[in-house]
């Protein structure tokens, strides 16, 4: 009887400790580097749903970014659909610009390695808020486009 007592006392530990871990972004980002959206896009949609977690600039990036492949796969017969994705990839994706600044770029360097540029200048390699900026601006004019 005691060690039927034991072992649901363990169990039942050890499945609120698994239950009680938080989803971290830098597990979730190596599925949407790599575009594996079918696995990452439900773990991410879970990490934005945390209010704690709304205002973290690359996550929204990512959610923007997949919103505008969606969009741009998606065909002209269903106009409701297209300006429903459309519109929410336009959100996260100005509210992630809104977010990217240079402490961000700096601070998380690893999530914006596409933007990584040779300065002119000093001749070092280095990520330019403005390049970040600009790829932004160019999906939602993309979007606005299409839409209309």
């Amino acid at each position: 009887m005691k060690f039927k007592s034991i072992i649901l006392i363990a169990l039942t530990f050890i499945s609120t400790v698994c239950l009680a871990q938080k989803l971290k972004y830098k597990d979730i980002y190596p599925y949407l580097e790599a575009k594996n959206y079918k696995q990452g896009i439900p773990k991410l949609k879970a990490y934005l749903t945390d209010i704690e977690n709304q205002s973290e600039a690359n996550p929204n990036y990512q959610m923007g970014i997949w919103l505008h492949e969606r969009f741009n796969n998606l065909d002209g017969s269903n106009s409701a659909m297209l300006v429903q994705v459309g519109d929410s990839a336009i959100v996260f994706l100005t509210k992630a610009k809104s977010l990217i600044d240079d402490k961000e770029v700096k601070k998380q360097k690893d999530y914006y390695q596409e933007f990584v540029r040779r300065d002119l200048r000093s001749g070092k390699f280095a990520i330019k808020v403005s390049d970040v900026h600009l790829d932004i601006e160019k999906r939602i004019a993309a979007i606005r486009q299409r839409k209309e």
